[in-house]
């Protein structure tokens, strides 16, 4: 009996070292190099359940064989990781996965190699996978990259013949198309059962024809204008800190659907002057105009948006105060001698979470403001700019952003080139006149006559 105890704890013990090793790497470098990871409990739960799916197949499929180790779809789990969260993740993943997997595998070196460059190749390969095609083309790609290494590792090997060495080819071809399959097969799954929001379901709610950007546009013709410059605006500042562009632009296109609700009580949807806010008293005003974010994130349940979009909701204005209604309360109630709430003024919040949401929240009263001061001037534009930015540092609206200086200042000068062309100068065209002499062209006179 004790020579049996003793022989479970030698075959226990150093799988169980190495599980802790790796888990203890992979725990130092998110802690690191991803911290925001920590505090989100999905993502981490979907690379935990990936791994021990993946080595739980592998130790059926891998373990003492000699051609399903090449057969065995290693690297769609680097490319999982990738797509559905980010490259840098997925490649460190992909490296304790791929020595784990060695171990499986008697630790047979070859088909550590194997597996460690095919996910890298494969990750690189797939980029930002905005379309179907680029799973099958990182499948071709890994396919190709299978094949090089196993001929470059095998074709000197004295014990494999020619059949045999066509045979390990072949399953390297197999693995690059079971790969791309795979992979989208498993973020289809998976991102429903995870709440993860992949780039092809970003691509699919970008489409103009969403039924709620349709009801925003028909409802609030203004408000959508101003989500389109907003889009324009956070997603060119997104490209230049490295944040997701396409996550923004299509966040930014949905910020605002709340305004669809009651379109009427925000000035970019008022045709006419008059102004409901002006019979209003400044609270009921403000609930009215504060309400829009509340609107937004019930339109977004009921559409089945996924977080990452209502978190662009229900985070675009963090805690601010509307300024407009706050001090008319102040000058009534000075006049009155009462007391003012600014919570009652205040957007309920949370803070943007993200640098995503914090470009919204910064595009957003960018956008507003130029639109109200129409900046005429480069000086100008880089004034407003810079008073945004400097607003919400000290309404400390961007603590919990992640943004740093470095990126505050990347978005400002970022802002202030879109918004030049924005309001670039144009020369006045002059009115047309017809010739003294009255032979004006047919079709000149015609398109210079007004419509009826």
């Amino acid at each position: 009996l004790l020579q049996g105890g003793t022989n479970w704890v030698i075959l226990l013990v150093p799988p169980v070292l190495v599980v802790c090793l790796v888990t203890a790497l992979f725990a130092l470098y998110v802690r690191a190099l991803l911290p925001e990871y920590l505090a989100n409990t999905r993502h981490i739960l979907f690379v935990i359940f990936l791994v021990h799916i993946f080595l739980l197949a592998a130790k059926f499929l891998v373990s003492q064989r000699v051609l399903l180790p090449f057969l065995f779809p290693g690297a769609a789990l680097g490319l999982l990781i990738a797509v559905a969260l980010q490259p840098q993740l997925a490649l460190f993943t992909s490296v304790l996965f791929s020595i784990l997997l060695s171990l499986i595998a008697d630790g047979r070196l070859d088909v550590l190699l194997f597996h460690l460059a095919g996910s890298m190749l494969a990750i690189l390969a797939v980029g930002r996978a905005e379309r179907v095609n680029a799973y099958f083309w990182a499948g071709m790609a890994l396919a190709a990259g299978n094949t090089g290494l196993l001929l470059s590792l095998h074709i000197t090997d004295p014990v494999l013949d020619w059949p045999g060495l066509f045979q390990l080819l072949g399953a390297g071809l197999a693995n690059g198309l079971i790969t791309g399959s795979l992979t989208l097969l498993g973020l289809f799954l998976l991102s429903y059962v995870f709440d993860i929001t992949t780039t092809l379901q970003l691509v699919e709610l970008s489409r103009p024809d969403h039924p709620l950007l349709l009801q925003l546009l028909r409802a609030a013709p203004g408000s959508y204008q101003h989500s389109l410059q907003v889009s324009n605006l956070a997603e060119h500042a997104a490209q230049q800190i490295g944040a997701n562009a396409l996550l923004v632009r299509v966040g930014a296109m949905f910020h605002d659907i709340g305004k669809s609700v009651r379109p009427e009580y925000f000035i970019e949807n008022q045709i006419e002057t008059v102004n409901p806010h002006d019979s209003l008293d400044p609270y009921t005003s403000a609930r009215i105009i504060i309400d829009h974010v509340r609107a937004g994130e019930e339109l977004a349940h009921k559409y089945r948006l996924p977080q990452v979009i209502r978190a662009a909701i229900t985070e675009h204005h963090g805690s601010v105060t509307t300024q407009i209604q706050y001090q008319r309360a102040l000058q009534e109630g000075a006049n009155g001698g009462t007391a003012v709430a600014i919570d009652d003024f205040s957007y309920p919040g949370p803070k943007p979470q993200s640098r995503e949401t914090a470009l919204l929240l910064l595009a957003d009263g960018c956008e507003a403001k130029s639109r109200a001061e129409l900046p005429a001037t480069a000086e100008a534009i880089d004034k407003l700019v810079g008073s945004i930015i400097s607003a919400r540092i000290q309404q400390r609206q961007l603590i919990e952003s992640h943004l740093t200086l470095a990126d505050l200042e990347a978005v400002r000068l970022s802002f202030v080139n879109t918004l030049k062309g924005t309001f670039h100068s144009r020369l006045k065209y002059p009115e047309w006149q017809a010739p003294p002499d009255g032979s004006a062209e047919p079709d000149t006179a015609l398109s210079a006559a007004p419509s009826s």
